[in-house]
């Protein structure tokens, strides 16, 4: 552990460099866990936004499609 100096001349540890990057894997993996759990006996959620973007999109191509 080597002590640094910070400008302000409180030492401070380097122990902690890149803790916060794994911090956020942590939270990413959870997050992309629950979108991928079935919620309910649903489709997980990461299908049914899918879903409603296929439908959307259909929708759209429908409505651009109509004639004037």
């Amino acid at each position: 552990m080597t002590p640094t100096v910070s400008r302000h001349g409180a030492r401070a540890t380097t122990v902690s460099r890149g803790q916060s990057m794994v911090e956020y894997l942590v939270v990413l993996a959870v997050v992309a866990g629950v979108f991928a759990l079935p919620v309910g006996g649903d489709q997980p959620l990461l299908l049914q936004f899918a879903d409603a973007i296929g439908e959307g999109f259909a929708r759209f191509l429908t409505a651009i499609s109509l004639p004037l």
